[in-house]
């Protein structure tokens, strides 16, 4: 495998020689490090979910709890809330559509640097860990109970 580092000081995004980029018949999937040994050994494989989905779909139940919901407001282009975004993602891996695959080699480096490892999902899982302990703080100062099924804790 041929690897090209990325330089953040550069001002142009562009990291492979004209030799890739001008030929159309090369695609190329920009990911984090995190995979690089699963996709050295395996290749790129359709459906591999980076945690354990039955936890992810526990996750999806835990932010649409009516204590923590108001903590994960939708955002972005799609206008999704984090909830929305894991459970799609779930679902597209139950499905095996989730390999995608960018014609703009800078946008795909900014997800192949080690700050998103694991890929965009990660992110969304790391944003989930913060809401949920924004609302708890919340809750212990304000001292107000929550009910969190056992599944959902463990």
């Amino acid at each position: 495998m041929t690897e090209f580092p990325f330089n953040f000081e550069r001002t142009v995004l562009e990291i492979f020689p004209a030799s890739i980029w001008d030929n159309s018949l090369i695609v190329y999937h920009g990911t984090s490090s995190y995979h690089s040994g699963q996709i050295k050994k395996n290749g790129f494989t359709r459906g591999h979910c980076p945690f354990d989905p039955a936890l992810g779909r526990q996750l999806v139940a835990l932010l649409r709890n009516p204590a923590v919901y108001p903590y994960d407001p939708p955002s972005g282009v799609l206008h999704m809330n984090v909830a929305a975004v894991v459970e799609q993602y779930l679902n597209n891996i139950s499905a095996g559509i989730r390999l995608s695959f960018s014609p703009l080699s800078g946008q795909a480096a900014l997800y192949a640097t080690g700050a998103l490892k694991g890929g965009q999902i990660l992110g969304r899982i790391r944003t989930a860990r913060q809401i949920i302990a924004r609302c708890l703080d919340d809750l212990v100062t304000a001292k107000v109970p929550i009910e969190i099924s056992a599944a959902v804790l463990q």
